[in-house]
């Protein structure tokens, strides 16, 4: 069962039927999970950016016949 965390019955992982409270529990370690996720995707971005930067430093020097080649595609 999921919910958006405050609708009706379900707020705070507890349901409450006819005198019986079920409680909610997560099946997933979800703050360590968002955690992982969160570093990879900085290590993702620093990748990319270090890419990028790469890509506007260098300076290719190509032949001139490859120049022209290059020029006319």
């Amino acid at each position: 069962m999921v919910c958006c965390g405050g609708c009706g019955p379900w707020r705070r992982g507890v349901i409450s039927r006819s005198g019986t409270e079920l409680r909610i529990l997560s099946a997933l370690a979800v703050a360590e999970l968002r955690a992982g996720a969160d570093a990879l995707a900085k290590d993702i971005r620093e990748v990319d950016t270090l890419i990028q930067r790469t890509n506007w430093e260098i300076e290719f020097d190509f032949p001139p016949t490859l120049q022209l080649s290059i020029a006319y595609r």
